[in-house]
């Protein structure tokens, strides 16, 4: 079995989030968004794989041995495709697309379970749509099963129902390239249209990395709610109350009063202030500092940030080495149109989307003491 990961791609619809990143180097409790694909192809035990990275991507360390990364030249997905299936000759491949995750993490293992039974050359993995503004493709098909067409809009009369494309599929490595000159869209539209595109069904969770909100989601299918783990060299004050589904990582420091409420990771090397609340689906990057007395609910912070003290941030995310000033206020609110540094990169919102504000990567402009709206952007300096 041959395998491929196409990584690609930068990630813009992450907006400042990768402004100096791409998204599979981003790390979501203390992995990178690659890790997480990596981690469903080597159930499978590949003969043989590839990673088709960007530029900027390579050199890439600390990917299996049976790995190698290839240099994706030319942006697009066509051109990922291309890169992805030269020299693969007769064979079966699994590509799996970067940037979503599953809980329970197999849904590689489930595919090419599937696969052996099907008759069909080409198997997708699709999911339920969960929010209407996934981007790998929207998947209508007929009572049998058979994939009849991939589109890149949700008609609106489906809304809330349909199959989105789950980010992995696997075909015969020849009907594949037939349609490589393609997109991605019509070449598996080719193939559907000459009935020759099954569908596996996932039943589990399913989430896609796209816009921002969805990194806020991310705990829901990486932390286990009730499992903890406290490292033998992280220190954790006798006077802080941790709950289950807590992670903390080697050299975090919790000093005292702390309260942290699972699902909720503390990565390596962060430190809590004293009198801090960590409220449930928190995630704390390596080296962040939370100052005392700040409270933090469903708030992702990444590498090297910084929170003073008493900040509140609810449903927000704080970009590496951005430094949120004391006694900030940023509270999730219900947000109905797409903020103004959204457009153009989202066509739509999730219903019922609740958020509080983004962090630019190394963002420190704030003034103390500042009421930050909804939706808000916080940038550089």
């Amino acid at each position: 079995m041959w395998v491929s990961i196409l990584a690609g791609g930068w990630g813009k619809r992450l907006g400042p989030l990768t402004r100096h990143k791409p998204k599979p180097l981003l790390r979501i409790a203390g992995r990178r968004v690659i890790d997480y694909t990596i981690e469903q192809v080597v159930k499978i035990k590949p003969d043989k794989g590839t990673i088709i990275a960007h530029p900027e991507m390579i050199p890439l360390h600390d990917i299996p041995t049976t790995f190698e990364v290839v240099e994706q030249k030319d942006p697009g997905m066509r051109n990922a495709l291309k890169t992805a299936l030269e020299g693969v000759d007769d064979k079966e491949i699994i590509l799996s697309f970067t940037g979503y995750l599953t809980r329970p993490s197999d849904i590689v293992v489930k595919l090419l379970d599937y696969y052996t039974s099907s008759q069909y050359p080409v198997i997708l993995a699709i999911a339920p749509v969960s929010s209407g503004l996934e981007t790998f493709g929207f998947v209508r098909l007929d009572i049998g099963g058979r994939v009849e067409k991939l589109t890149e809009t949700l008609e609106p009369w489906r809304a809330g129902r349909g199959y989105v494309f789950a980010g992995v599929l696997i075909g015969k490595s020849e009907v594949l390239k037939s349609v490589i000159g393609s997109s991605f869209i019509e070449g598996m539209n080719k193939l559907a249209q000459k009935n020759l595109v099954g569908a596996y069904i996932w039943e589990g969770d399913w989430l896609e990395l796209a816009y921002p909100w969805d990194v806020l989601q991310a705990h829901r299918l990486i932390l286990d709610p009730d499992s903890s783990t406290i490292t033998g060299k992280a220190y954790v004050s006798p006077s802080a109350s941790i709950g289950r589904g807590v992670v903390i990582e080697r050299d975090a420091h919790i000093e005292e009063n702390v309260v942290v409420t699972g699902p909720a990771y503390i990565g390596r090397k962060v430190r809590i202030g004293a009198n801090s609340i960590i409220g449930p689906g928190t995630i704390i990057e390596k080296s962040a500092v939370v100052e005392p007395m700040s409270v933090l609910k469903n708030t992702v912070v990444m590498e090297n940030a910084t929170i003073e003290a008493g900040a509140i941030l609810e449903s927000t995310i704080v970009g590496e080495g951005a430094v949120v000033p004391s006694h900030t206020v940023a509270r999730a609110g219900p947000i109905t149109k797409i903020p103004e540094w959204m457009e153009g990169l989202a066509e739509g919102l999730p219903p019922k989307l609740l958020m509080g504000a983004v962090f630019a990567p190394g963002a420190r402009s704030l003034s103390t003491c500042t009421r930050l709206p909804p939706g808000s952007l916080v940038n550089h300096g």
